[in-house]
């Protein structure tokens, strides 16, 4: 994953807690050359076609379970002369939601195709409506923005936007539905989001 790519911090399925999920790795690999990776327990191996309609194959790794590339014993030839990604363009339905977590609490580590925003974490229930952040950092700046005072006080905004005061990066709060900011909503969304990050409550 790159620096500019958020963490996606899932429910383990095994415990419970939170654990980070981390997409495969994938290279897209020439028809000669798949069996070898057929065989191999470390790799999965999927044809389909791409988002232009080409048929690729794509072989995916799990570095979570198997760790780095070099780990991985009997690697075939190939291996090292492909490029590796976790966003591979080229590459068929599906594989985007392929990936792996190993959880510190439970020391599980496994494979997992990943269902978003139903593995998130950070995701509280207000009157059957889901509210999800994608890692600790973001439900953070996800309970500042729903505690906010400026809301209920009329602050002026510089887009005349409660989300104007937050950095670029932090846009997302944007995408909050109103729903979750009613005066009568926003303290019980506060107490889970609280609750989710084992926070004391803050009374407001």
């Amino acid at each position: 994953m790159s620096g500019n790519d958020p963490i996606l911090v899932i429910t383990c399925p095994n415990c419970g807690a939170a654990t980070e999920f981390s997409h495969a790795e994938s290279a897209a690999i020439p028809k000669a050359h798949r069996d070898p990776f057929d065989r191999h327990p470390a790799f999965d191996v999927v044809t389909g076609r791409n988002c232009v309609g080409s048929t690729v194959t794509v072989a995916s790794y799990f570095s979570p379970v198997t760790g780095p590339l070099d780990n991985i014993k009997n690697l075939p030839d190939v291996a090292r002369s492909l490029t590796w990604s976790q966003w591979l363009h080229d590459r068929p339905a599906g594989v985007s939601d392929l990936g792996a977590f190993r959880c510190s609490a439970c020391n599980t580590a496994r494979r997992h195709q990943l269902s978003w925003p139903q593995d998130a974490y950070f995701q509280i229930t207000y009157k059957d409506r889901a509210l999800w952040a994608r890692n600790r950092g973001e439900a953070l700046k996800l309970l500042r923005f729903v505690e906010s005072d400026g809301r209920e006080k009329g602050v002026e905004y510089t887009s005349g936007q409660p989300w104007a005061l937050f950095r670029t990066e932090d846009r997302f709060l944007r995408r909050v539905p109103t729903h979750f900011l009613r005066a009568k909503a926003r303290r019980e969304v506060a107490r889970q989001l609280r609750r989710r990050l084992e926070m004391p409550d803050g009374g407001s």
